[in-house]
């Protein structure tokens, strides 16, 4: 089985965070210092990245660019405006 990885150690990349005083995700800029793979016996994996100092953030949650990071981060904020207006 051969994984490739999207990033690599010393990239820098935009993850979204999710900011609990403003209750929605926002872009924030990294720099990978680690990054931690699972694989399972079924072959299906998940790779986490790592700056200094932050949670880690699987694959989907990284971008190239600020600009696709947002775009994400904005899909996510309406996904849980729509939700909070529904309860």
């Amino acid at each position: 089985m051969k994984i490739e990885t999207k990033y690599n150690i010393g990239d820098t990349v935009w993850a979204e965070r999710f900011n609990w005083d403003f209750e929605s995700y926002i872009p924030e800029k990294i720099t990978i210092e680690r990054m931690l793979m699972v694989v399972r016996k079924n072959k299906s994996f998940e790779i986490s990245y790592f700056g200094n100092g932050t949670f880690g953030f699987f694959e989907d949650e990284v971008h190239p660019t600020k600009k696709e990071c947002k775009l994400a981060c904005d899909v996510k904020n309406k996904i849980n405006r729509k939700d909070k207006n529904e309860n």
